[in-house]
């Protein structure tokens, strides 16, 4: 999350894009300030090679960060091509 951080501080305004439903809460109520001046945004959706809805598995030992296939039942999320 450091990225992000930085590029604020140095005036950018940021796109985050977050596939994990259960961290998008957190980075919300983290950047809820720059969200509010516009500074920056936060997609809640994946980056996939199709668009549409798309199985997102939660690691079981750390769910609020990185994903693992196959670890927990998988959560859908919706998804975007770049």
């Amino acid at each position: 999350m450091t990225a992000p951080i930085t590029y604020l501080h140095k005036g950018f305004k940021v796109v985050g894009v977050e596939a994990n439903p259960l961290a998008v809460p957190l980075l919300r109520h983290r950047f809820e300030a720059e969200i509010a001046q516009g500074r920056y945004v936060l997609l809640p959706l994946g980056v996939a090679k199709s668009a549409g809805e798309a199985p997102f598995w939660i690691c079981d030992y750390h769910p609020k960060g990185a994903a693992s296939i196959g670890a927990s039942p998988a959560v859908p999320v919706r998804g975007t091509t770049a």
